[in-house]
């Protein structure tokens, strides 16, 4: 696979990105950069280049790892609810055995009952 290349804009400037990932996917990164990145800016308008930088690279990485954290807990109820329906479904096959095994010997209590009414 060969590597994407793109001019996008961020902070006013150009940049070349390169990737294996799609062109408009790599827009969608710059674009939501920019964005962080004027957000804070509006907030503190005399930062410099460097430090704007890093108060955005701060901010996408605080939401990187609070998304990871709600991502391990979502696998873990997932996982929690896999074990459930686990347990459920070996119940309803004891269940179902259970049923199968009354419903012989309602049969046969029912034909000893005729057997002995005769």
């Amino acid at each position: 696979m060969s590597k994407i290349r793109t001019t996008v804009r961020i902070g006013g400037k150009e940049y070349t990105m390169s990737g294996n990932d799609s062109e408009e996917y790599m827009h969608r990164v710059a674009i939501y950069v920019d964005r962080k990145m004027s957000q804070i800016e509006a907030n503190n308008n005399n930062l410099s280049t460097t430090m704007l930088a890093v108060l955005t690279s701060l901010n996408i990485t605080d939401e990187l790892l609070k998304l990871r954290e709600e991502s391990e807990e979502l696998r873990g109820q997932l996982e929690s609810y896999r074990k459930q329906v686990e347990a459920l479904m070996k119940q309803q096959e004891l269940n179902a055995t259970e049923m199968n095994r009354l419903q012989k010997e309602n049969i046969l209590l029912k034909e000893s009952k005729q057997g002995l009414g005769r």
